[in-house]
């Protein structure tokens, strides 16, 4: 009995460790699998951390290359739009051309443009394109004769040339009452000036007409650097390189333009000219209006404006 009792005692103390192992093997499969859940769980947030903070640095840099680009391109002296222009990604004026609208029976009254009114002679142009720095003068209608410069240096005569625009009534004057020299290519001299007639005028007065010359210089003679108008009723008497020098060079200026000796403002020009019965007085006072409409305000003697006349100097970029 003692032994049976023994073995019934040892058979249930076996089959308890038994059941114990059992039941704790499921338990610890699931604590290691929380575990090995766990560690994961805690590199996935970290990663999608990382993912993030990257694409919004891709993002951040992509538009402010994008901005700076853009800023680089809005300077037309920046190194970006050269490299650009170099590369062919530049549009270029058959490109932009489609973006425009142009009257290809419109007159643009410049001298070098054929067909377009004060057309110059072959000789005069072929002349001209050898000039970098211009004196120019104008006489039209027959109104007077050409006065030779004074004080000129030989730097400036070797330099500078001097160039007198004229019309064919201007040009049968001149031959009439002073001596004019012609040269083996077919140029007209008159003592320092070399004579470029301009043929068939735009306008049907010489008053307008003799403006082409005196706003277009820098179009009439487009491969001058430097140009220097004088009226034709002027004379030069100081040396053309101390007038750039002082007005243009010193300065650093591009244009400079002398003061009229009486008038301080474009509207006080306007009056004296309607006075002397100059120019119709509508058409000055439509005139006056266009200057008032884009902006030009009255004169007053706080500001300091400036009507010019008589002599125009300028720098024309190439």
């Amino acid at each position: 009995m003692e032994t049976e009792a023994q073995r019934l005692l040892s058979l249930r103390a076996s089959y308890r460790t038994e059941r114990g192992n059992r039941s704790a093997g499921p338990k610890d499969a699931a604590d290691e699998t929380d575990a090995s859940t766990n560690g994961k769980g805690i590199k996935d947030p970290l990663k999608k951390i990382w993912r993030r903070g990257f694409i919004r640095l891709a993002l951040v840099s992509a538009i402010v290359s994008i901005a700076l680009f853009s800023a680089a391109l809005c300077k037309k002296d920046s190194k970006v739009l050269g490299i650009l222009d170099t590369m062919g990604l530049t549009t270029k004026q058959q490109h932009r051309k489609t973006t425009l609208t142009f009257s290809m029976q419109e007159l643009v009254h410049c001298g070098f443009m054929k067909n377009g009114g004060a057309e110059m002679d072959a000789v005069d142009v072929k002349y001209a394109k050898k000039c970098r720095f211009v004196v120019a003068s104008g006489i039209f209608d027959g109104y007077d004769t050409p006065h030779q410069p004074s004080n000129i240096s030989l730097r400036s005569r070797k330099l500078f040339c001097f160039l007198m625009v004229v019309d064919e009534v201007s040009l049968d004057f001149i031959k009439q009452n002073v001596t004019v020299r012609e040269d083996s290519d077919g140029g007209k001299w008159v003592g320092i000036w070399r004579l470029v007639t301009l043929h068939h005028p735009p306008y049907d007065e010489p008053r307008r007409n003799g403006k082409v010359p005196k706003i277009l210089t820098h179009r009439l003679f487009p491969q001058a650097q430097y140009s220097i108008w004088i009226d034709g009723k002027m004379e030069l008497i100081v040396d053309p390189l101390l007038i750039l020098e002082r007005y243009l060079w010193r300065g650093k200026h591009t244009f400079a333009i002398a003061c009229h000796k009486h008038h301080r403002s474009i509207y006080e020009e306007a009056d004296a000219i309607k006075r002397r019965k100059r120019y119709a007085r509508p058409l000055i006072d439509l005139h006056m209006k266009i200057y008032r409409y884009e902006g030009m305000e009255l004169w007053s003697p706080k500001k300091r404006t400036i009507s010019g006349k008589n002599m125009i100097c300028f720098r024309c970029q190439i």
